[in-house]
C-alpha cells in the first residue's frame, strides 16, 4: 500500500482568505485546488486529514471570487450609467 499524498488544506484555506484582498484571484486558485484535492481525498489518494480545511477554503474561494466578480460588474455597470447621464 502506497502512502497517500500530503494534503494542502492549510494552503487552500490561506488562499481562500487572501482571495478577499487580491480581487478574488487567490480565491479562484483556492476554489480550483480544493475541488481537485477533495476529489483526491475521496478516492483515497490524498491524506484526508485536510478535508475540513479544503472544504472551508473552497467556500471562501467561491465567495471571494464571485463577490469580487459582482463588485467589478456593478462598478462597470455604474460607470456606464454615469457616462450615459453625462
Amino acid at each position: 500500500m502506497q502512502e497517500p499524498m500530503p494534503h494542502r488544506g492549510n494552503l487552500i484555506l490561506t488562499f481562500g482568505f487572501l482571495g478577499f484582498i487580491t480581487l478574488g484571484i487567490l480565491g479562484a486558485i483556492a476554489w480550483y485546488w480544493a475541488t481537485r484535492d477533495i476529489a483526491l481525498m475521496n478516492m483515497g489518494v490524498m491524506d484526508a486529514r485536510g478535508m475540513d480545511k479544503a472544504v472551508y477554503g473552497r467556500i471562501l474561494g467561491i465567495v471571494s471570487s464571485l463577490g469580487w466578480a459582482a463588485v467589478i460588474l456593478i462598478y462597470i455597470f455604474a460607470k456606464g450609467l454615469a457616462m450615459d447621464a453625462a
